[in-house]
């Protein structure tokens, strides 16, 4: 049932069986994939593939390629559908990829061993994954906008999430969206996302996004009334925290006292949070 469901690794649009012992079925052709990095132009360069037989003890097939032709300088890839223009012997092989120049210079060079067996088995991918389409798809952006996210590149998170929603009207690419514009400090713009992921949709995190925001405008009744909510349903030291500080800054020790304790009874080793309950219990 599985084998029906899945198919083998799927990469820039084509499908590879991999085989960790690199020995291939007979008369079948042998496709190829590399990549080339950091390359600054394929102008006047070629890809020189040499088949070497060990058992002859010499090449028998040698095949070159200008590199403008076959070199996808966005994907840094190269695939070609076969190593060589006839249907390979049984037996054991060296393969040799060159990068060279057109006074054949060689630029760069790899090689590589295979076996072609002499009989063929049923091939079962060792390898499966969800096809996917090439690069850039929704799910590919939304991945690298949380990276940029993630190493506080905000406006680049921005831009890769608005491409996401432009195709795809999930909630996830939403709430980095808000998130992101958290990080940027653009608060309208986050808090237009977060109310409808929060009010509506009922995700938490969308409501901490609107505490923090409103607690950072100083617009405690809305703060406290959010933190209230959030912390019905689940205690988190930052939370309680935040609304410690929200009810002390309105005036409210006894509530900020409540909160206080909650907090320092989970993590007595929050000195800030120690000299802020001193200072509330002198005014009660």
């Amino acid at each position: 049932g599985q084998q029906n469901k899945s198919k083998a690794f799927s990469f820039a649009g084509y499908q590879f069986i991999f085989n960790t012992q690199a020995k291939f079925l007979p008369e079948k052709p042998i496709g190829l994939f590399t990549q080339i990095i950091n390359l600054a132009t394929s102008r006047q360069k070629f890809l020189q593939v040499s088949v070497y037989s060990l058992d002859k003890g010499k090449t028998i097939n040698q095949e070159v390629w200008p590199l403008e032709k076959i070199f996808n300088p966005n994907q840094s890839d190269i695939i070609l559908p076969s190593i060589s223009k006839n249907l390979l012997p049984p037996g054991y092989y060296q393969l040799q990829l060159s990068l060279v120049d057109q006074e054949q210079k060689v630029l760069a060079t790899k090689s590589t061993s295979f076996v072609i067996l002499s009989s063929s088995f049923p091939v079962v991918p060792w390898v499966f994954s969800k096809l996917r389409p090439r690069f850039p798809n929704p799910d590919d952006l939304y991945l690298l906008a949380t990276e940029y996210f993630l190493n506080r590149q905000y406006s680049e998170a921005e831009q890769h999430l608005h491409v996401v929603l432009q195709s795809r009207d999930d909630n996830a690419p939403k709430l980095l969206l808000a998130k992101t514009y958290y990080g940027q400090k653009k608060y309208e713009g986050a808090l237009s996302i977060a109310q409808p992921l929060y009010e509506q949709a009922g995700l938490r995190e969308a409501g901490k996004i609107l505490a923090t925001i409103y607690a950072e405008q100083k617009k405690w009744d809305k703060a406290l009334n959010y933190l209230e909510q959030l912390l019905s349903k689940a205690v988190e030291i930052p939370l309680l925290n935040l609304a410690a500080q929200g009810y002390a800054e309105t005036g409210q020790p006894e509530k900020a006292l409540n909160y206080l304790n909650r907090s320092l009874e989970l993590n007595p080793n929050q000195p800030q949070l120690q000299k802020l309950k001193e200072k509330l219990n002198k005014l009660r």
